[in-house]
């Protein structure tokens, strides 16, 4: 069983670093940086499933995942499976630290499942389900809401810088148990409202406040379109 485990790793990896790589209208080079990629990241995919613990998903996911079934089905048609990669590598990185739905779950797999057959197979399996997943229809998109979208996508760019930070300011023994974003008056809503998704995620207090409020502040902070300030204490 081991042994099969890993063929089928193999094999998966093989096929997803080939079309990660290959381009209608370019030559194929080959890269063992992108087998390296494609191996952790069906690693963490089947870790992720293996482990999976079903809950109810967020609407950001939902339209994240209605967004990529339509984009991946048109890639796949144009032949541009390169494309279609790293839209559902960008998906599944949407949810890997969430809960997700059967649903979700499901129809994630099924689009994977054209480029890694034997692992989406296996998990499937471990979903409960007795038929094969190549057996399965496509999955449909559903209705996709950009403003929900551009919502999530603020979301995950302010943890990733604040993580980002965090990092540098560890690395030089600084400890940091606040963050205070400051934001422009025309996104100060969107910050407010995902303050608990931010703290769960960069495991630091969140305070959200305008970039007018900066001022009181002993550091100069400033505030852009898609770029509060950020400020950790």
């Amino acid at each position: 069983e081991p042994f099969d485990m890993i063929n089928k790793f193999g094999a998966d990896t093989l096929r997803l670093a080939l079309v990660s790589i290959a381009s209608p209208d370019k030559d194929t080079i080959w890269d063992e940086k992108v087998v390296l990629g494609s191996h952790k990241f069906l690693e963490k995919v089947f870790d992720y499933f293996s482990n999976l613990n079903l809950g109810k998903s967020d609407m950001v996911i939902e339209n994240k995942l209605n967004k990529t079934i339509k984009e991946v089905t048109e890639d796949i048609d144009n032949f541009k499976h390169n494309i279609a990669v790293i839209k559902i590598r960008q998906l599944f990185e949407s949810f890997e630290e969430k809960q997700i739905d059967k649903k979700i779950a499901e129809n994630f797999l099924k689009i994977l499942n054209i480029y890694c057959p034997y692992i989406t197979e296996e998990l499937w399996e471990m979903l409960g389900n007795k038929s094969f997943i190549s057996l399965s229809e496509w999955p449909k998109a559903g209705k996709i809401d950009e403003n929900l979208l551009k919502q999530g996508e603020l979301i995950d760019k302010i943890v990733g810088d604040i993580n980002n930070i965090l990092k540098i300011l560890t690395s030089k023994g600084e400890i940091k148990t606040k963050v205070k974003i400051f934001s422009i008056p025309n996104e100060l809503k969107i910050y407010e409202n995902g303050v608990k998704e931010i703290e769960k995620r960069v495991n630091l207090k969140v305070e959200v406040l305008s970039i007018k409020d900066a001022s009181s502040e002993k550091k100069v902070i400033k505030a852009k379109p898609n770029k509060p300030g950020i400020l950790l204490e």
